[in-house]
């Protein structure tokens, strides 16, 4: 049985945290690939931060590799 991209992946609703964090990616406009050890993600973090986040570094840079993995992050060049 060949299983489609919605079966894979989890396409059930994002959580308020997610959305802000894909709206924080938007804006830099950075591919995920580029923004380990950058200003660009520092800006992320620390919105992310004042935003009541309490998520780590780690675990903010590994949830983007994990949305752009399931297709939920847009591509840029």
């Amino acid at each position: 049985m060949i299983q489609t991209q919605s079966e894979i992946f989890d396409e059930a609703p994002l959580p308020p945290d997610d959305l802000r964090l894909i709206d924080l990616y938007v804006r830099e406009g950075r591919p995920v690939d580029d923004l380990a050890y950058t200003d660009h993600f520092e800006h992320i973090f620390d919105a992310l931060t004042k935003a009541g986040d309490n998520r780590s570094k780690a675990e903010v840079f590994r949830r983007l590799l994990n949305l752009r993995k399931s297709g939920r992050l847009p591509r840029f060049l």
